[in-house]
């Protein structure tokens, strides 16, 4: 059995060569979260590799593929007035719109949420639509650039014209993304 923990170039290549094909096509459609998975799937015989390992693998092969210029561009941000529009069809009622910094191995940035009177796993009497992703790579853990950073103005922006066409509240109770689980708009209201 070959060890192929703690190295990415001897995980890589110990990968079988349809895996690491499949892994690619994964990153360059920037699902990394799924090529990780397959790197540890793939590894197969060679042994097991872990989660941080997978993952250090597919960014390492993500830099590299976009060096090649092969990975997808990011999607265009939506623009207000079809956020507007999106919440406008929401049938449930909307009580507040509410912008929550968010992230995990593929992504890291803002949710902006329309938060409806409905019960649910959540909370006894709120729900949440999700209206869009705001990329936050320029966030302070990333870039140091404190509270004035591109994404938390604009989910800011955005958040408050949908607010204000539906004539709800507008929620943004962390834009420096300073609270590792920080409170949600519905924890102010009463019982």
């Amino acid at each position: 059995m070959v060890d192929v923990t703690g190295d990415n170039d001897r995980i890589w290549a110990a990968l079988p060569e349809e895996v690491r094909a499949g892994v690619d096509d994964l990153i360059c459609r920037r699902s990394k979260v799924s090529a990780a998975a397959l790197v540890r799937e793939g590894a197969g015989p060679a042994g097991p590799v872990s989660i941080p390992d997978a993952l250090n693998v597919v960014e390492e092969r993500g830099c590299e593929l976009m060096t090649l210029d092969r990975v997808d561009p990011p999607p265009p941000p939506v623009p207000a007035s079809r956020l507007i529009e999106q919440a406008r069809t929401i049938t449930d009622p909307v009580v507040a719109i509410e912008a929550l910094w968010d992230g995990d191995t593929a992504r890291w940035g803002i949710l902006l949420l329309a938060i409806v009177y409905r019960p649910s796993a959540r909370h006894p009497q709120f729900d949440e639509q999700e209206l869009t992703f705001v990329d936050g790579r320029d966030a302070p853990a990333f870039t140091g650039t404190g509270p004035h950073m591109p994404a938390a103005a604009e989910a800011t922006y955005k958040g408050s014209a949908v607010a204000h066409d539906l004539g709800v509240p507008f929620s943004f109770l962390d834009p420096e993304a300073s609270l590792v689980d920080p409170p949600r708009w519905w924890d102010s209201q009463p019982a």
